[in-house]
């Protein structure tokens, strides 16, 4: 067992635990994952890719995910094109340079 352990949820995203610290990762292709990654991200960090979306989708993904943030006080930060990262409220990052 390496430092880390990785657990595979089906084919849309991927749980990583780092050290009890666990990251869900997603991959959206369809309407229903919006609502997986809010649900993620009330209780851990949560990185979207929204590469594979065409742009409309991912407008529409996006304006929900963010109405819904707002409401529940996670955070979000795009770190790369098409890559975002969800905090949940009380979670710190520290960004790394």
């Amino acid at each position: 067992m390496g430092l880390l352990n990785r657990e595979k949820y089906g084919d849309e995203d991927e749980r990583y635990d780092l050290s009890g610290k666990s990251v869900r990762i997603f991959t959206p292709k369809e309407k229903q994952n919006m609502y997986d990654i809010v649900e993620s991200a009330e209780y851990q960090v949560v990185l979207m890719n929204m590469g594979n979306l065409e742009q409309n989708e991912k407008q529409k993904m996006m304006d929900f995910i963010s109405g819904a943030i707002f409401v529940l006080e996670i955070r979000l930060f795009q770190v790369a094109e098409n890559i975002y990262i969800l905090i949940p409220r009380g979670s710190r990052i520290r960004e790394l340079v």
